[in-house]
């Protein structure tokens, strides 16, 4: 009688989770608070993501967003249009 070998158990990887259109949880929440009246700062998106550098242009076109840029006072404010 031939012995059925056994499988190997592997450590399944869990890729982190997609939302808004395939983007991480930290495009999301950027996403999010462009949205929210006001906008945000780089600032802000820095502090929330951990980050060390951010372009909050290219990440809304990325995510297929349009943004207004507030420039009548420092620091710049980014509002998701729409």
């Amino acid at each position: 009688m031939a012995k059925a070998k056994k499988a190997k158990k592997t450590a399944k990887r869990t890729a982190p989770k997609k939302i808004n259109g395939g983007k991480s949880n930290k495009s999301a929440r950027v996403v999010a608070m462009m949205r929210k009246a006001g906008g945000c700062t780089r600032k802000e998106i820095l502090a929330a993501t951990g980050w060390k550098a951010v372009s909050p242009a290219t990440l809304a076109e990325s995510s297929g967003f349009k943004i207004k840029i507030d420039s009548s006072e420092r620091p710049y404010r980014y509002i998701v249009e729409g």
